[in-house]
C-alpha cells in the first residue's frame, strides 16, 4: 500500500531566528516585534505557509550587548538551522553583527535598528533593513526645523551611538539647507548619561 502525503507536509519548514532585546529597560522593543511576528507567522501558516512551506520560529534575547547577539545568531543557524536571522534592535548591537550574517552565510533582516552603517559601510550580501535609516528619519527632521527659523540648534541625548550619530546627521543636515544656521559644538552639548 502507498501512502501519499502533500506538498506542504512533504517539504521542510521555513526556519526563522529572531533577535531582539527580551528583557531590561528597552524590552519593550523586543516583546512587541515578537509578537508582531508570531501573529505574522501564525497568518501565514493559516493560510498555506511560505510556499506551502510550514514557518517555524525561534526567539533569542540580545539583551543589547552585541556579544551576546552574536552568540545568539550563532546558535540559532548552527542548533536551530534558521534559514534567515531577524530583528536587531540596537544600532551598537547591529554595527557589530551584520559581520556575524556574512561569517554564516545566513541572511539577517535588520527590523529596527538605524544606523545608516548596516545598509553603508558595514554592509554586506548577507544584510538587508526593512525599515527607515537615522539618516533618512534625521534629514526629515530637519526639512521640518528648516521651515521653522531659528538661527541656532543644539541637542540633547543619552551618550550613545544612536545620539551622537542622529546629531552629526542633522547638523549635516540643517547646515545644507540653512547654510546661515549654527550648531553647538561638541563640548557644548548636553549629554545625559
Amino acid at each position: 500500500m502507498c501512502v501519499s502525503t502533500s506538498g506542504a507536509q512533504a517539504r521542510p519548514p521555513v526556519r526563522l531566528g529572531f533577535v531582539y532585546i527580551l528583557s531590561r529597560a528597552f524590552a519593550p522593543y523586543g516583546e512587541n516585534a515578537r509578537q508582531g511576528a508570531l501573529l505574522a507567522v501564525d497568518e501565514i501558516n493559516r493560510t498555506g505557509g511560505i510556499d506551502g512551506r510550514l514557518v517555524l520560529t525561534w526567539f533569542e534575547n540580545s539583551r543589547s550587548r552585541p556579544e551576546v547577539a552574536r552568540q545568539a545568531m550563532q546558535t540559532l543557524v548552527r542548533e536551530k538551522q534558521v534559514d534567515a536571522l531577524i530583528g536587531i534592535d540596537s544600532s551598537k548591537v547591529a554595527k557589530r553583527v551584520a559581520a556575524v550574517a556574512e561569517e554564516l552565510q545566513t541572511p539577517l533582516i535588520i527590523t529596527n535598528a538605524a544606523t545608516a552603517e548596516v545598509t553603508g559601510t558595514a554592509c554586506n550580501r548577507y544584510v538587508f533593513r526593512v525599515s527607515l535609516n537615522v539618516a533618512q528619519v534625521i534629514k526629515s527632521a530637519a526639512l521640518l526645523a528648516a521651515e521653522t527659523g531659528p538661527k541656532s540648534w543644539s541637542t540633547v541625548g543619552k551618550k550613545h551611538p544612536y545620539s551622537y550619530e542622529s546629531w552629526d546627521y542633522f547638523k549635516k543636515y540643517i547646515q545644507d539647507l540653512s547654510p546661515a544656521v549654527t550648531t553647538f559644538a561638541e563640548w557644548a552639548q548636553p549629554w545625559i548619561i
